[in-house]
């Protein structure tokens, strides 16, 4: 058996888990403390 470029288990995975569902399902945290230097 080998993965196909188009049926490929992670191809399709990767591709449509962040799409599908975003990381972090809970709301986005509360703006920073500081508006610079956050990063």
């Amino acid at each position: 058996w080998r993965p196909s470029p188009r049926r490929g288990p992670s191809a399709p995975l990767s591709a449509r888990a962040p799409a599908c569902r975003p990381r972090f399902p809970s709301p986005p945290p509360p703006p920073a403390p500081h508006p610079r230097g956050a990063h």
